[in-house]
């Protein structure tokens, strides 16, 4: 599953990305749609074709962060149900965290 901001959900940037998502088994219904912010965070990656280097530009376009209260109840609310439905350990969770909670 992903868990993250969007703007809204008819932003076409966040509609392309949502459809990506989806069309490769993610589910998404667990994000926080904050209906701020001028559209979905974007990344421009340049790579060097000498040195294979990389040099990531990114803009989180005016949108905040995921509110610690939705993570929180999202989290515990799929901890519980996996707990109680799957005996399969997770095996593997990614958190980026830019900006400090209030």
């Amino acid at each position: 599953f992903w868990l993250g901001v969007v703007p809204d959900r008819v932003n076409a940037d966040t509609m392309l990305a949502l459809s990506q998502l989806e069309a490769a088994g993610v589910d998404t219904s667990h994000m926080e749609v904050v209906g701020e912010g001028t559209g979905q965070p974007t990344a421009y990656i340049t790579v060097s074709q000498s040195t294979g280097s990389r040099t990531i530009v990114s803009t989180r376009n005016g949108l905040r962060e995921l509110s610690v209260k939705h993570f929180t109840a999202k989290i515990d609310a799929l901890l519980d149900h996996h707990s109680k439905n799957d005996a399969t350990p997770l095996s593997w969770c990614h958190l980026e965290c830019r900006q400090m909670p209030e």
